[in-house]
């Protein structure tokens, strides 16, 4: 199996679109499908959701005796860029509004990814799955 680097980027460029999708929204669609959910939160959430397609991007891409912990540290600052564009990005948008605190709930959610993938791949099915994928 021929693995490109499409099948380690496109879910984080799919989900950065995604983002500044989301951003363009104005506030009352947004608040629609927030289930009543703290904007902190959701701003977690989906950066940690982003937070592990980057790391599975840098993973993917760059040299095994890198590991984790470059991957980790290239995401969160990819990451917590596009988080300050975002907010920037949405400072234009006429209904949004930008703030500093929600840059914080996506860090939060970066470094919520990191600790998440972590201990993902301490899971021992993930640990052969992942040996087998490094040997072909």
């Amino acid at each position: 199996m021929r693995r490109t680097i499409w099948t380690f980027w496109l879910p984080p460029f799919l989900y950065t679109l995604l983002i500044i999708f989301a951003s363009t929204l104005p506030n009352r669609v947004v608040s629609e499908y927030t289930f009543e959910l703290s904007d902190k939160i959701l701003h977690s959430v989906h950066f940690m959701l982003y937070g592990i397609t980057l790391i599975w991007g840098f993973l993917g891409t760059q040299a095994l005796e890198e590991g984790f912990k470059n991957a980790y540290l290239k995401a969160i600052g990819v990451g917590m860029v596009v988080a300050c564009l975002d907010e920037f990005y949405q400072s234009f948008i006429p209904s949004r509004t930008s703030s500093v605190w929600d840059i914080l709930a996506d860090s939060v959610g970066i470094l919520l990814a990191g600790i998440t993938f972590y201990y993902l791949m301490k899971i021992p099915v993930v640990k052969r799955i992942r040996r087998y994928v490094e040997a072909t």
